[in-house]
């Protein structure tokens, strides 16, 4: 093997900086792109090579040789010395030495070494330097239409019933003993209409209690019209009880069963109320003896439960 031109070049372009004796150290410098004049002048990226006289110590030829190559010192040097001795039999007989791709090395009438390197565009990895002049444009002002103001309105309906509510915090406090009476028949007639809505259609069912399988029949009894049966095989006695908090109405007895278990789980005094004249079995949360304890209660777990069509059962 021999160390020849292409050789060099490439280990100079690798590591940066050779360093050959007697001749001189070649460095390889890496300049960015860059862009002057107010962005209009943009030079690309290019690499510029630097030589220097004398020969350094530092990156010697051979010593790369021996790194790259795996040579013993002796080889490395002896390839290295016969590369130098090359270059230095041309310079003396007043010839040119080229490097390829980026310069020249020339021996002057004075003895020194000189290097020249190619003009900048051989260097600039193929990318050539241009500029261009930079047209400014103003954007028309643009016009904004700001929407007419609309002139606010009360609305009727605010009116009317702002009025409603201080005719009737008025009459309240002025007229105790005529309003008090008319807005106690407005609570029971709201109370019974709600009643009768909840004994009529209910689904019956707890959220996340039954499980997918199990049948749900939904109840249609309209309270106050059927004897009840209360079951005592659960062990809760309720034979004086007559308003029953009803949560599910079931074709099984089983399934009854099994979601009064788990209402009694859950803390509930759960109990089954049957109907044998319909076939129905129902589960009750509670029974009450007395109507606003029950309404009360089922008031409450309307909200706590999340289900609103938990209804009120009242046995004649």
């Amino acid at each position: 093997m021999h160390i020849d031109n292409t050789t060099f070049v490439n280990l100079l372009f690798k590591h940066k900086s050779i360093s050959l004796s007697a001749i001189g150290v070649f460095s390889v410098e890496i300049l960015p792109a860059a862009v002057e004049r107010m962005g209009r002048d943009f030079s690309p990226p290019q690499y510029r090579i630097a030589f220097n006289r004398p020969d350094r110590s530092e990156n010697q030829l051979h010593l790369i040789i021996a790194s790259e190559y795996g040579f013993t010192h002796e080889e490395a040097l002896r390839l290295s010395d016969g590369f130098v001795e090359s270059i230095l039999v041309g310079l003396n007989e007043g010839e040119t030495y080229l490097f390829n791709g980026f310069g020249t090395l020339r021996k002057t009438d004075t003895g020194n070494i000189l290097f020249e390197a190619f003009d900048s565009g051989a260097l600039a990895f193929g990318l050539p330097e241009f500029s261009t002049d930079m047209i400014s444009r103003q954007q028309a002002e643009i016009q904004i239409e700001r929407p007419a103001r609309k002139k606010r309105r009360v609305p009727v309906l605010l009116v009317l019933l702002l009025f409603l509510i201080t005719a009737g915090a008025t009459a309240w406090f002025v007229f105790p003993e005529q309003v008090r009476p008319l807005w106690g028949k407005v609570i029971l007639l709201f109370d019974s209409t709600s009643e009768s809505k909840n004994a009529e259609v209910s689904t019956d069912t707890l959220k996340n209690t039954v499980d997918s399988n199990s049948v749900v029949v939904i109840d249609t009894m309209i309270a106050d019209t059927t004897d009840v049966d209360t079951s005592k095989s659960n062990g809760i006695a309720v034979a004086n009880a007559s308003f029953f908090v009803i949560g599910g109405s079931f074709v099984t007895q089983s399934e009854a069963d099994e979601f009064c278990n788990k209402l009694k789980q859950r803390g509930f005094p759960a109990e089954i109320v049957q109907s044998p004249a319909e076939g129905r079995i129902r589960v009750a949360y509670k029974s009450f003896t007395a109507k606003p304890d029950a309404l009360d209660y089922l008031n409450r777990i309307r909200v706590s439960e999340n289900k609103p069509d938990i209804w009120l059962y009242t046995k004649k």
